[in-house]
């Protein structure tokens, strides 16, 4: 039996995350989500197990608070903080 693996899109981890996906994209660049991204067409995927490996040597330190009702007004907010 094989694992299937679930794969994000740099919008998606921004948003689960809550950074912008400038931050998500230096992320990937730094290695920090491991080295199972994938460039599809173009638009790099992130492994759900990279982003679970990050969020185990980084408790805490990617969820900044904010309250947002939709997308759009967590990115202004997000902005307005230069995350």
């Amino acid at each position: 039996m094989s694992l299937l693996e679930m794969y994000y899109t740099i919008n998606e981890v921004a948003t689960l995350l809550r950074f912008s996906d400038r931050w998500v994209r230096d992320r990937i660049n730094d290695g920090s989500f491991g080295d199972g991204v994938r460039d599809i067409n173009g638009d790099l995927r992130i492994p759900a197990s990279g982003v679970n490996a990050f969020l185990s040597l980084h408790p805490r330190q990617y969820d900044l608070g904010i309250k947002a009702r939709n997308l759009g007004e967590l990115r202004r907010k997000l902005a307005k903080i230069g995350a």
